[in-house]
Order: C-alpha cells, then sequence, then structure tokens
C-alpha cells in the first residue's frame, strides 16, 4: 500500500496498476470514497472531531409595527431595524404564528408569506432568532455544554419541541435541550436551543465533521494505505465478479489481513495522540461489523 498520508488522485493511480487497469478511474474513485465513508463512520477518530462557536442574539422589540392583510410588508415606528436582523423571525402581537424577515430600512421589512390576520396599524412585535448554524463541516453534533454551568444539555426531537412550544414564546438565561434541524442551504448543521436564549451568548459546538467525497490533490484525514487496502477488497470483489479469476479471491485474502493489520495500527495511534474518545464505537455506524469481515471466509 501507499505512504499513510497521500492524495487521492495518486491513491487512485496506485488502485489502478494494483489491478492491472481493470476498472476505470471513475470506479476506482468510487469504490475509495465509498472505503473511506466506511471506515470514518466506524469509529470515533480524532481528526473528525472540532468545535465550532454559535453566537446567540438578543430579541429585538423597540417601537411598533403597522401590517395590512393580504401584503407582505411590514412598517415599523421608532424602530432602527438592521440588515443583520435578514433571516431571523418576527411575531407581530399575540399571534402565535412567526415568520422570516427580511429588512428593507430601519423602519421597513418584509414578511416570508403574505400577513392572514386582520390589518394593525400599532402593533407590539418582537424579532428573534432560535436557528444557529454550527459550521459548514459539521456532520453529528456532540455533547453540547452550557457556558457558565458547564452542564450537559439534552438533545430532544423536532417533534418534541413543536408539541411543547409550537410558537417558541419561551426563553430562558439556560436552556433544558437542544434540537437539531438538519442543514441549511450552505450544507451548515443547524441546531435549536430551548427555551430560546433571552440574549445574546457564546455556545461552543462539538461536532463530528462531515464525511464528504474527496477527489483531485486533496488527502483523507485517516490514513491513505488503509483507505487504499478497502478499496483494493471492493474492487477484487468486483474483478472476481465479473472475470471468475480466483486470483483476485487470494489477492482479496491477503489484503483482508493488510486492512485488519492497518485498521488496529490507526486506531492505537489514534488513542495514543489523542487519548480515549468519549466511546470506544460510535453509536450507529453503519452496520459496520470489521471483525466479521476481516475474518470471513469466501
Amino acid at each position: 500500500m501507499a505512504l499513510p498520508f497521500t492524495s487521492y488522485t495518486d491513491s487512485v493511480t496506485h488502485l489502478q496498476d494494483i489491478t492491472a487497469s481493470k476498472i476505470s478511474t471513475t470506479i476506482l474513485g468510487r469504490l475509495y470514497n465509498h472505503g473511506m465513508r466506511q471506515i470514518l463512520m466506524s469509529w470515533e477518530w480524532s481528526a473528525r472531531k472540532a468545535e465550532g462557536l454559535v453566537n446567540t442574539v438578543d430579541p429585538y422589540s423597540t417601537g411598533t409595527v403597522a401590517v395590512t392583510q393580504g401584503s407582505t410588508t411590514v412598517t415599523g415606528t421608532d424602530t432602527v431595524w438592521t440588515s443583520a436582523m435578514t433571516g431571523r423571525f418576527m411575531r407581530v402581537g399575540s399571534s402565535d404564528t412567526f415568520h422570516k424577515f427580511t429588512f428593507v430600512s430601519t423602519t421597513s421589512g418584509t414578511l416570508e408569506k403574505a400577513w392572514a390576520d386582520v390589518t394593525d396599524t400599532s402593533e407590539t412585535y418582537e424579532i428573534f432568532q432560535y436557528l444557529y448554524t454550527v459550521d459548514a463541516t459539521a456532520g453529528e453534533v456532540g455533547q453540547i455544554l452550557l457556558p457558565t454551568e458547564g452542564l450537559a444539555i439534552e438533545e430532544r426531537s423536532l417533534s418534541w419541541v413543536n408539541r411543547v412550544d409550537p410558537a417558541r414564546r419561551q426563553t430562558t438565561g439556560t436552556p433544558e435541550v437542544w434540537i437539531g434541524h438538519g442543514v441549511d442551504s450552505t450544507g451548515g448543521y443547524l441546531i435549536e436551543f430551548w427555551p430560546r436564549y433571552s440574549a445574546a451568548t457564546a455556545v461552543r459546538v462539538p461536532y463530528y465533521k462531515r464525511v464528504d467525497d474527496i477527489s483531485g490533490s486533496t488527502q483523507p484525514i485517516i490514513r491513505s494505505d488503509l483507505v487504499e487496502c478497502l478499496a483494493s477488497i471492493y474492487a477484487a470483489d468486483r474483478l472476481y465478479s465479473e472475470f471468475g479469476d480466483r486470483h483476485w479471491i487470494e489477492l482479496r485474502s491477503a489484503w483482508k489481513q493488510d486492512f485488519a493489520e492497518l485498521y488496529e495500527v490507526a486506531k492505537r495511534e489514534d488513542l495514543e495522540r489523542h487519548n480515549l474518545p468519549r466511546a470506544v464505537q460510535m453509536a450507529g455506524s453503519g452496520g459496520v461489523n470489521w471483525q466479521r469481515f476481516i475474518t470471513e471466509d469466501r
């Protein structure tokens, strides 16, 4: 196998050499990335661990607003709205409905949908945020600790918070739970704190980096030889299925043994450099049973 860290392009070239160019580079690239994802999701590799800073924002309710039934325009009196408020949410009066807000000027904005209630020329309101992006590379979020108390807060589901507080009215200085909302338009992971923060607060959020395919000169965040070894096993399976030559089965057996050894070396290196992870095996690791994989006979 190749050196511990080589580029995707160099690894695919090496895979083409050892498979006698019987598989296209496109397919080898897919096998390589599939193997890389399988390995990265099978263990809490330290290279996947990262931390993002989430800055919550103050709710804003200075002045009053006017809304017109059937219109998306909202007009403020004694308001000082800013462009930073675009993308936050506005609730008008006692309504449980809240709309995504877009800034136009210090006294003018638009709602994502036309105002469906009755026209009102002077009503209280609130502009608030409850969804925050952790990081553009974030995948699974880890255990979140409160900034001052250092206590862990519990993860709950979106359906749970929609039952408990669908209008997102409850606020606090110390949230009880956090909720994952998937990814935003940029691929960043969205989370919600509930009850939502009543004042601006900085919260550090640990997460596992999203596992994306790589290409070109990019190197994997784990040992290249480990990824190549697993890709070689997949390639041998493909070649045996296509040509029926038991030579590929013999190579597959040798590569499986190499993989078993390299996998243990990689884990040991990871533990020695970064101490024990919070769990030996990530819960829900995609059902990868490496022990069975490396010992089964063909």
